[in-house]
């Protein structure tokens, strides 16, 4: 038997649960042992604030009691000078000098907000020294290859398709459009809510497109419902209902209800990503540098819509209506999607043969 962990976030955003569960569901398929999965939440590490001590003693036995440690799927590199590794990954140099099995990143995103800076010199250190560390090491495909490059002087990692785009099961194309979700994008920060440009007037401007097209609000984390101005009658759940779909045992309800809807407005990286492996065609309503990001590195830029384009409400509806309308628009974004998607899984897949490669030796 193997035995690896797996540190990620669990149970509180379904993008994250679906990219470390398709992470588990091929390694188990290829991997010939049986695999033990241990889950390590990366919240507790950010509830002491990534106390070193804290961190050291957790994976000097998580070391000690596992063949391999896999971080990722979701946002991980991220700075926060709060935090006694100013960065949201719980290592230094300290802390990884007590593993001593190798470890494999996942690709792991770069979370860079519009409005908020928090990424220190001692942070870029401490995310460095995990790269160096790191049996492999991989980003996302958003934009975040070009960031870490940014970060450390033309430095050239991996990138691999987020696993939010594997899925293994998928919508059939279809002909015509008709009933549509909205999967909205809140956070806590106020700095953030402003770098996303989720002021008053864009707020009514959201909840207008809501009821206009009558979309059924689809959330991916409990702060969704924060949303100001959503209608609480579009949520497809109410909020306890929620609570217990986003367990880690239960969320792939969720996006099993995407097949429910002909066509999504999407505003989460992983609304946006689940949305493409799910074959659901969507506009991409970009608060937020990576959604744009994937939207042009991956061939959609013509289904982007930027807050920060003065007409975008009317891009919005010009969009959702050429869905509806435009044969070839629409055909457009079903040969752009089916075109990525056979790279995406050559990637993926390569990505955990050498994953199976480590654990073989």
């Amino acid at each position: 038997m193997i035995k690896i962990a797996h540190l990620a976030s669990y149970g509180i955003n379904a993008g994250d649960n679906i990219a470390s569960y398709n992470i588990r569901k091929r390694l188990n398929e290829m991997v010939d042992q049986k695999i033990e999965w241990s889950s390590v939440n990366i919240l507790p590490f950010h509830d002491v604030r990534n106390s070193i001590e804290h961190s050291r003693n957790l994976f000097k036995k998580v070391s000690e009691e596992n063949d391999l440690l896999i971080v990722g799927g979701g946002g991980l590199i991220e700075g926060e000078h709060k935090f006694q590794t100013y960065c949201k990954l719980p290592f230094n140099r300290e802390v990884l000098d007590a593993i001593d099995i190798p470890i494999v990143a996942f690709a792991v995103g770069v979370n860079n907000f519009r409005n908020r800076n928090r990424m220190t010199r001692e942070g870029l250190d401490n995310i460095k020294v995990f790269i160096d560390r790191c049996e492999l090491f991989s980003v996302r495909n958003d934009g975040s290859q070009e960031t870490i490059s940014n970060y450390f002087n033309n430095l050239q990692v991996p990138e691999v398709p987020d696993p939010g785009l594997i899925f293994g099961f998928e919508a059939g194309q279809k002909e015509t459009i008709k009933n549509g979700l909205f999967q909205p994008a809140w956070n806590s920060g106020d700095d953030i809510i402003a770098g996303r440009g989720l002021f008053p007037a864009n707020l009514e401007k959201v909840s207008n497109f809501i009821k206009e097209l009558d979309l059924k609000t689809i959330p991916h984390c409990p702060k969704d419902y924060k949303f100001p101005q959503i209608p609480t009658e579009s949520f497809q759940w109410n909020q306890q209902e929620f609570d217990e779909l986003i367990k880690y045992d239960n969320f792939m309800k969720i996006f099993k209800t995407y097949h429910e809807f002909d066509y999504g407005i999407v505003m989460r990286g992983h609304g946006q990503l689940c949305s493409v492996g799910l074959n659901l065609p969507s506009i991409y309503f970009s608060t937020q540098d990576k959604v744009l990001g994937f939207s042009l590195k991956n061939g959609f830029e013509d289904y982007n819509v930027d807050i920060r384009q003065s007409n975008w409400d009317q891009l919005i509806y010009e969009k959702v209506n050429k869905l509806k309308n435009d044969k070839e628009y629409l055909s457009n974004w079903y040969d752009i999607r089916n075109k990525n998607m056979e790279e995406y899984q050559n990637k993926f897949d390569d990505y955990c043969f050498k994953i199976r490669d480590i654990l073989q030796k």
